[in-house]
């Protein structure tokens, strides 16, 4: 029962606080709406219990091992948000058929699981905290299914508040506000991993400076 509490509370934090997939799909609904951004929706609701279980299942192991291909996925996951961050900032009208961008599809959501810095932070964390070796496959499917049934809620509720946001953003200079404060959000929830990879490079040099040093 203690398990199941813990693994509640963490679904529910880890869900709800604002990240690039509930940003992003907030944005969608108040850019494109709730239909167009449907794809988009199934893609997070999915594709993230199915990242969770591969990467458990075939990458758990080999993250928790290797720095490098850690450190490596954050700071291309780093890059890629943050170009999605400008690209939310230039989002200047609320009907998408007055501008070139497009609502995600439903690859793209699903690729897009794999490059959320937030989401792989999560996913080690949940593997390291409540996946056992001996239960691997039990303990994976059940973490999966409760981030299903809590994704589907959570997601569909930004969503919708994205697109109830609309009739008060009807107006050019307001959605532009509402995109840039998104995308600068979505920044500085990028923060703590920024700074963990800059301590990393930071360390990195000095352990390289030691040994130019000495040699």
């Amino acid at each position: 029962m203690e398990y199941f509490a813990s693994l509640i509370l963490f679904t529910l934090v880890t869900l709800a606080t604002p990240g690039p997939n509930n940003l992003m799909i907030m944005t969608s609904g108040l850019n494109f709406g709730v239909r167009a951004s449907i794809p988009h929706y199934l893609g997070i609701v999915f594709g993230f219990p199915l990242m969770i279980f591969m990467v458990g299942y075939c990458l758990g192991d080999l993250m928790m091992r290797s720095e490098f291909l850690r450190h490596s996925l954050q700071v291309g996951g780093i890059l890629y948000l943050s170009w999605l961050a400008w690209k939310i900032a230039s989002a200047a009208s609320v009907s998408a058929k007055e501008t070139k961008a497009q609502p995600f599809t439903l690859w793209q959501s699903l690729i897009f699981q794999w490059l959320n810095v937030k989401g792989w932070v999560i996913v080690v964390a949940l593997v390291a905290s409540f996946v056992s070796p001996a239960n691997l496959f039990y303990d994976l499917c059940f973490a999966c299914m409760i981030y299903l049934v809590f994704g589907m809620v959570n997601t569909f509720i930004w969503l919708g508040g994205g697109y109830y946001l609309r009739r008060w953003l009807n107006e050019p200079v307001k959605l532009r506000v509402f995109n840039v404060s998104m995308a600068v959000i979505l920044l500085v929830s990028l923060l703590p991993i920024i700074s963990e990879e800059w301590m990393a490079l930071r360390q990195y040099f000095s352990s390289a400076v030691e040994l130019a040093v000495i040699f």
